[in-house]
């Protein structure tokens, strides 16, 4: 039950059910799931150590990211997306290519589709799932879920940008195309590439973001 809280909060935290600066109350949050306080004050805690909750005055709330916080975090996603592109060139299997592929293939559907950006962003995030997989590297895969969950809970997706989707598209299939040719320098530099372009991007869009975010106490 403990552990079903602990996800079923990060997964409304992720999803924007509640947005950043939202106070998280225990005692509203107990209602809400239908538990006591104890595995909520325990939930709050795991995820105050994740970085999607921060702690002030009156108790919690979902972190509020400044730029720097984007920068530090995208320094290391950036680093280690170059390190899991490189080792996906080396130690991909035949399978890993065919779920690279399909994972690829589904983007590319959504946005030709017009999909919504969340179906969109769902589909970008199963295809960087998919390139971390073909690492074998449990240690290396951990890292950079922690770190996707705390991207992902920021106030917009990259690609609310106009035009990102067709530019994602084109990204991907160059990783791809590396690591299917085993080629682990060009991945890499493709991946780094790509990750810092998302950096910019998720940037401007706070920018923008806080221009009309109303003051919080």
């Amino acid at each position: 039950m403990r552990t079903d809280v602990h996800a079923r909060l990060q997964d409304d935290i992720v999803s924007g059910v509640f947005s950043p600066g939202d106070p998280l109350v225990e005692v509203a949050l107990a209602d809400r799931y239908k538990v006591s306080r104890t595995p909520i004050r325990e939930a709050l805690r795991k995820l105050q150590a994740d970085g999607l909750v921060e702690q002030f005055a009156r108790g919690y709330r979902v972190s509020q990211n400044s730029p720097q916080d984007i920068l530090d975090l995208y320094d290391v996603r950036i680093a280690l997306e170059q390190v899991a592109a490189q080792s996906a060139a080396e130690r991909r299997t035949p399978y890993d290519l065919a779920r690279l592929g399909r994972a690829h293939q589904a983007l590319v559907d959504a946005v030709a589709a017009g999909d919504s950006v969340s179906a969109s962003s769902a589909c970008a995030h199963a295809f960087h799932a998919d390139l971390w997989e073909a690492t074998h590297n449990k240690t290396l895969i951990s890292s950079l879920e922690s770190l996707e969950r705390r991207i992902t809970a920021f106030s917009s997706s990259t690609l609310d940008s106009p035009g990102r989707g067709e530019s994602i598209v084109a990204e991907h299939a160059g990783i791809i195309e590396a690591v299917a040719a085993g080629d682990a320098e060009l991945a890499g530099t493709l991946a780094r590439e790509h990750m810092a372009r998302s950096r910019d991007i998720r940037l401007a869009l706070y920018a923008e973001y806080a221009e009309g975010m109303p003051t919080r106490r």
